[in-house]
């Protein structure tokens, strides 16, 4: 109803986002974020980057939300349905599936808040998709912002040659030292 009067409706990313100044990246997917989310404020922390996780990994955003921190958000779908301004630095979409349609009503309609992460990031912001996702690789052609790709099926800016994990083509680490095994998490580690 309010939304039909014209009144913009925010939730906590985007009010987190409106009143702290403070750095943001992004990570959403149907499945992995929080995996990730975690992996990335792990590796910008071991950098000497002051860097928090929060939004749909525990603890909220609003809580640990500081000017002078990296903040490292973790994105369902319900939260960018309601943060549209979020310019993210960089934005990590995993992957896109089939989920709580009960709420969004089509996959069409999933999509479509996941893609809020890219509305308005910036020329020199970096947008990382799997690279495997027809979908995604269509997004990532028509945005104006930086891009990279991770695959596990073939060449990219980050992908798997057998056991081999690459970063522009240089090894970075085997698949099988990763703690968390699988497929699934090899890709994960590429978009971290």
């Amino acid at each position: 109803a309010l939304s039909r009067r014209g009144l913009e409706i925010t939730g906590e990313v985007g009010w987190v986002h409106r009143t702290d100044k403070a750095p943001h990246g992004g990570v959403t997917g149907t499945a992995g974020k929080g995996t990730v989310t975690a992996w990335v404020t792990h590796v910008l922390q071991g950098a000497g980057i002051d860097a928090v996780a929060g939004g749909n990994i525990d603890p909220a955003l609003a809580e640990v939300a500081r000017t002078d921190t990296v903040l490292v958000t973790e994105l369902s779908s319900f939260q960018l349905e309601r943060s549209t301004s979020l310019d993210a630095r960089v934005a990590v979409i995993l992957n896109l599936g089939s989920d709580h349609l009960d709420r969004h009503g089509s996959v069409s309609a999933y999509h479509a808040a996941k893609r809020n992460l890219l509305q308005h990031q910036q020329q020199g912001n970096l947008l990382i998709i799997n690279a495997d996702d027809p979908i995604l690789r269509a997004w990532r052609s028509s945005h104006h912002a930086r891009t990279a790709g991770f695959s596990l099926t073939g060449p990219a800016e980050a992908w798997v040659d057998g056991e081999q994990l690459l970063l522009h083509g240089q090894p970075l680490v085997r698949a099988g030292t990763l703690k968390l095994r699988g497929p699934h998490n090899a890709a994960n580690a590429l978009a971290t």
